[in-house]
């Protein structure tokens, strides 16, 4: 297994939210991400994926250390539903000896998802709007599976990576919280042998709410390298919905681009499997 491959099965294993949306069941002699991921990973994971699923508020926050970035970030995110959300961050920090800051805001209003992007590098914001039903027809088609075998590794190198690693779960906070943490410097023999640069060492650490299952933080340490960490903090759960929170208002002069057709171009283009042009 390379780096290149490596790295997206940790960003899949330090993600339960990817699997928030409900897909069709995939046949049985074709695995999909997700089950490979239920199959293999502790309980408290899929515990965390329906504590995502369901409303939610939250602060969040992350910090990349690598040997020429710094790169931090705060912000906040709401969930109602697969369609309807709202992330803002500002992220500030340094890159190969450049300042850099910017400001990323994602809104699903149910119809469409619009991204605002503001940062030291753009000469004006810049916003583009997808509609959010082409999204979820990437999404039934396998985009993540796709994402995983563009970068390498099919279902079944996922699985027997996933597999491998010797999983530690552990109560800390007097049991508030639940914690999975695993080396996998082990793993690393499999890039180094292809012949590129690894890191000394690897492991992650993941925080769940031992009541809510919800996520609190999860950290990766690459060594030498560097270390990622990202996490929520004052989570609540809604009880009435407030349809305010998922309305972008764009900035004054900014008009979001619709780049749906685009999108749908490229589907088309790719031979997405189950796709059908509309007329």
């Amino acid at each position: 297994m390379k780096m290149h491959t490596l790295f997206p099965a940790l960003l899949l294993l330090a993600s339960p939210v990817f699997a928030q949306q409900d897909r069709d069941p995939a046949p049985a002699e074709a695995p999909s991400i997700q089950e490979a991921l239920e199959t293999a990973l502790p309980p408290i994971w899929k515990k965390a994926v329906e504590a995502l699923k369901q409303p939610w508020d939250s602060n969040l926050s992350f910090n990349v250390e690598l040997e020429e970035a710094t790169v931090q970030g705060t912000g906040t995110a709401s969930f109602f539903s697969s369609r309807m959300f709202a992330f803002d961050l500002n992220i500030a920090g340094t890159a190969a000896g450049q300042d850099l800051s910017a400001h990323i805001q994602a809104v699903g209003d149910d119809d469409f998802l619009t991204i605002l992007m503001e940062a030291s590098e753009l000469p004006a914001p810049q916003a583009f709007k997808i509609d959010l039903d082409v999204l979820e027809e990437m999404q039934q088609q396998g985009g993540f599976d796709e994402a995983i075998a563009m970068n390498g590794m099919g279902i079944e190198e996922l699985e027997m990576f996933l597999g491998s690693i010797d999983f530690k779960e552990t109560k800390v906070d007097d049991g508030a919280t639940t914690r999975i943490s695993s080396d996998l410097t082990s793993l690393l023999d499999m890039a180094a042998a292809s012949g590129e640069d690894v890191p000394e060492s690897l492991s992650f650490v993941m925080d769940f709410n031992s009541k809510t299952s919800f996520p609190r933080q999860v950290s990766v340490d690459l060594g030498g390298v560097g270390k990622v960490g990202f996490s929520f903090s004052n989570v609540s759960f809604p009880e009435e919905f407030d349809e305010s929170k998922y309305v972008f208002e764009a900035p004054q002069g900014v008009f979001p681009m619709d780049v749906t057709m685009m999108i749908r171009a490229g589907m088309q283009e790719s031979g997405s499997p189950g796709y059908e042009e509309e007329f």
